[in-house]
């Protein structure tokens, strides 16, 4: 009985865990000069939707919003990109605070967490 308990309590415990993993790969690693990313998002409930981010120039003295963290869908709604957009009628993300924005970002991807830029970095 007592490893019967014990392994429906492990096994509980498990299906309720996130194993993710990310594993970068730097240019000097490979034989072309590539750069190579992932990530597996293995909780039951993440996002896992590969976004793009696009360039932007920003105006002098704006500000970039700094968003809840949030893996299940979705994981954020605002305009960053066409992927986040709120026209599912979802409101939008509310922003923990605010910090300067530097004069350009470069596009990106990103799953839960960024993942490369548009340079491979």
């Amino acid at each position: 009985q007592p490893f019967s308990f014990f392994c429906a309590l492990l096994g509980s415990a498990l299906a309720m865990s996130d194993a993710c993993t990310s594993i970068a790969v730097g240019r000097a690693a490979t034989v072309d000069g590539s750069t190579l990313v992932t990530q597996t998002d293995d909780c039951a409930e993440c996002d896992s939707r590969i976004v793009h981010i696009p360039a932007r120039d920003h105006a002098p003295g704006s500000l970039r919003p700094i968003l809840p963290y949030a893996a299940s869908f979705p994981r954020e709604v605002s305009g960053r990109s066409s992927q986040y957009s709120e026209s599912d009628g979802r409101p939008a993300t509310q922003p923990l605070g605010y910090i300067p924005q530097v004069p350009h970002t470069f596009a990106y991807w990103e799953t839960t967490n960024p993942i490369m830029n548009e340079h491979g970095v």
